[in-house]
């Protein structure tokens, strides 16, 4: 296999960057819907909880964590509070990757 050139690469997106903002090339682009949060109370918390086999402290331990990486995404901590706040955004990222997948656990380690 050869040896790849990271920084010709880069360098190309660089390029294609600088002509796409003088009219030169047309990038590929898409628009992706925003779908708000549902809803949370503690019943959804609490079975999303019991489906994925999670004891509390480890669920929480499991939320904390999200909760930190919704600042790191962009959604600053304040705007995660108010989102549904503490457990609720982090439970709902947890429960709708779960829903996906069709299995618990998602960006979370599986618990048992």
């Amino acid at each position: 296999m050869a040896k790849r050139k990271i920084f010709d690469e880069l360098m190309e997106g660089v390029d294609a960057m600088k002509r796409h903002r003088e009219g030169k090339l047309t990038l590929r682009s898409y628009k992706e819907e925003v779908t708000p949060l549902p809803a949370v109370d503690s019943k959804f918390i609490r079975e999303t909880r019991k489906r994925m086999r999670c004891s509390r402290a480890v669920f929480a331990r499991a939320a904390a964590d999200q909760r930190e990486n919704l600042g790191e995404m962009g959604a600053g901590p304040g705007q995660a509070e108010s989102s549904g706040g503490g457990a609720g955004a982090a439970g709902t990222q947890v429960s709708r990757h779960a829903r996906a997948t069709g299995r618990g656990g998602g960006g979370v380690k599986q618990c048992r």
